[in-house]
């Protein structure tokens, strides 16, 4: 909390109620290669959601989320993790790994779902039982009727499987449009999965050059795999390896590469909708010096001349600013002033360049909490 309080003061009560909801309309980017606007705002209207275009971005769409509802207390409950609460509130269904506690339910009890402190999410009918759960390591466990908000089922509709749309919040796609990743270029994305920035980025580029997606995680990488199949990427290959260590694993593209993603993982406090956070001051310290980590490797990539991407979903100085400062200042990268179309200057107390950095606030713009700059290799 005290992070979040350096940055807003005064404010801080707005940006918590900001972030305990997923926003007024959810984010979803055309995927240009295989569909037009046209045809995916015509898919949602037919299921009865009320969408939006915005200008300048062709290739985003916006739908509206319904709610809140209230949520009734039922006599039998299944408490689930807070990251599993967090998306069944917006109606993701709840799968095995997901719960805490499950007992005394039968299949097909209708069920109040809660997160760890006790608060209903959603009402939902169990697809196993209690004595199936501790033998199960995977599979669905409850299937969500009634949630907090709702969405229409993204994931299992026709425009979704076909690969017509990624759901990817508007910051995250502005910060992508900031790299201007181009035709023919070599991309490297260090932190790839699931694939939002990577497939954007192949789509900007038109599926011509090259952009290469690493992880070190193979399930990772087989969820990022899935995506590029799904959505027609030709252009990208995967690697399985630490991406601190790129620069030394990938000798032949040192000092070589156009562009560089660098999306480490953060704190995530910027991630609608939020619960609650349990982080330490060394837990976000440790944080600024990992991703410290990811900036060094995607440097070392980059040929003179090349730009990084520095995106994080938090708010926190020291993995926004503080990071950007660490770049500028021990490897000697500039910054580079691209169009903001969106979102806020970083905040010039903690960096001289603030003005070049870009910040979306949730309770001013209505976004996750989201932070990005552009870099250049001198």
């Amino acid at each position: 909390m005290r992070h979040l309080a350096q940055v807003y003061e005064e404010a801080l009560n707005q940006v918590i109620e900001a972030l305990s909801s997923p926003g007024s309309w959810y984010t979803i980017r055309i995927n240009t290669l295989k569909a037009t606007p046209d045809k995916v705002e015509k898919h949602f209207k037919a299921l009865g959601f009320e969408v939006k275009s915005l200008e300048h971005l062709d290739d985003v769409m916006l739908v509206k989320v319904l709610g809140p509802y209230d949520i009734p207390e039922l006599e039998k409950k299944v408490v689930v993790d807070k990251l599993t609460a967090e998306s069944v509130m917006v109606g993701a269904d709840v799968y095995v790994p997901g719960i805490r506690k499950m007992e005394k339910i039968d299949k097909e009890d209708i069920v109040t779902i809660v997160d760890p402190r006790g608060n209903p999410v959603a009402i939902g009918k169990a697809m196993i039982s209690s004595r199936d759960v501790k033998l199960l390591r995977k599979g669905l466990a409850v299937k969500t009727l009634t949630s907090i908000y709702r969405l229409p089922p993204i994931r299992s509709l026709d425009i979704y499987t076909s690969g017509a749309i990624y759901p990817q919040s508007l910051p995250s796609i502005l910060a992508v449009r900031a790299l201007d990743p181009r035709e023919g270029e070599v991309v490297v994305d260090l932190t790839a999965s699931p694939g939002g920035k990577l497939t954007y980025a192949s789509q900007l580029m038109r599926n011509k050059g090259l952009i290469i997606g690493i992880d070190r995680s193979p399930g990772k990488i087989e969820i990022l795999n899935e995506n590029i199949r799904r959505l027609g990427i030709k252009n990208a290959k995967t690697l399985c390896l630490d991406s601190r260590y790129a620069d030394l694993e990938l000798q032949e593209l040192k000092e070589k590469v156009d562009a560089v993603i660098v999306d480490p993982p953060c704190s995530a406090l910027g991630v609608r909708p939020k619960l609650y956070d349990e982080l330490t001051d060394k837990n976000i310290k440790d944080l600024s010096k990992y991703q410290n980590q990811f900036i060094k490797s995607g440097f070392n990539l980059l040929k003179k001349g090349g730009r990084l991407l520095y995106s994080v979903c938090t708010m926190c100085i020291e993995e926004c600013e503080s990071n950007i400062n660490y770049a500028v200042e021990q490897l000697n990268m500039q910054l580079l002033e691209t169009p903001r179309l969106m979102g806020n200057k970083g905040l010039r107390k903690y960096s001289e360049h603030a003005d070049k950095m870009v910040r979306f606030h949730p309770h001013i713009h209505d976004t996750p909490g989201f932070f990005y700059a552009i870099l250049v290799k001198e």
